[in-house]
């Protein structure tokens, strides 16, 4: 699995980015993790570049500050 590959475990991951062809639960359950944030993502030939930047903005320093 990917996440292994990764070096990570399950419990590692507390974010979950996916298409909207599925919902992020159904995707969390089905590979059994619990993240804290999920999210679908829409943006037609942009949804990569959407993702990317959405999980930037999550794990930056200053979005942990706004999260306080």
């Amino acid at each position: 699995m990917a996440i292994q590959d990764a070096g990570l475990t399950k419990e590692a991951i507390n974010g979950l980015l996916v298409s909207n062809a599925v919902t992020p639960s159904q995707v969390a359950e089905y590979i059994g993790i619990r993240p804290v944030y999920m999210s679908g993502i829409d943006d037609a030939g942009a949804s990569g570049a959407a993702s990317i930047a959405i999980a930037v903005s999550r794990v930056s320093p200053s979005a942990e500050r706004m999260s306080k």
